[in-house]
């Protein structure tokens, strides 16, 4: 079974990485009171993505609820990110990518 897989992504600046190992630390102090880091979880017991931001006024982290936020989120670890795993690649991939690349190329033969 695939173990899950934690990211931690900074949206206004396209970077991210995998937390693993000595970076969980480092990058859970990055994720406490900044507005622009957001925490991506796969889960494969559901085998689904949650995305997490810091809510600073409740002091913990909040799951995001704005589905196009979520999207811009995702697709831009898609872009970003190298090393994320190849089961959360799809899944991102299938969700918001695969069906806009099927009109385009749908598009072009018409």
């Amino acid at each position: 079974m695939e173990q899950s897989n934690v990211y931690m992504y900074y949206k206004n600046v396209g970077m991210g990485y995998e937390l693993i190992g000595d970076s969980i630390l480092s990058g859970m102090d990055s994720f406490y009171g900044n507005k622009d880091a957001y925490l991506v979880l796969y889960c494969p017991h559901v085998d689904n993505l949650f995305v997490y931001h810091w809510d600073n006024s409740q002091k913990r982290r909040k799951g995001i609820d704005n589905p196009l936020l979520k999207e811009q989120v995702l697709i831009g670890l898609l872009k970003d990110v190298d090393d994320i795993s190849a089961r959360v690649r799809e899944i991102i991939f299938d969700t918001y990518c695969k069906e806009e690349l099927l009109l385009e190329a749908e598009g072009n033969a018409n």
